[in-house]
């Protein structure tokens, strides 16, 4: 009895979830379609900051970047949806850097110093 009605609950809400994002990119793709993508994409100002080693992050205010983002429920078309890129607005640059040389290559827990022209290229 119970068991039926877990699993009718579950079936449900997964039901709902992937009716919810279908509705929201359908809502998206016809703003677009009616009004041009300006329409249903937004710019959000971001900043790039980078994790010390005493786990605090050092924000790099000087080089706001903008970054484009989906007026939508969910995240559609590669862009983040433009509620969530507003509360977020910070960047961390990762700390597991691919081999080479430059700031691309630090090693975990090493402090980044960028040059100008560097950060611009984030």
């Amino acid at each position: 009895m119970w068991r039926t009605i877990v699993l009718r609950a579950v079936v449900g809400l997964a039901i709902a979830s992937c009716l919810a994002y279908v509705v929201d990119y359908a809502v998206l793709r016809y703003r677009i379609a009616t009004s041009g993508e300006a329409a249903a994409t937004d710019t959000v100002t971001v900043l790039y900051g980078t994790p010390l080693k005493n786990g605090q992050t050092e924000i790099f205010t000087d080089q706001p970047q903008s970054e484009t983002c989906s007026r939508s429920i969910f995240p559609h078309l590669g862009y983040p949806a433009c509620w969530y890129a507003r509360r977020h607005p910070t960047k961390v640059i990762s700390e597991n850097r691919s081999s080479g040389s430059g700031p691309s290559s630090l090693a975990h827990g090493t402090v980044a110093t960028w040059t100008r022209a560097e950060r611009q290229r984030l």
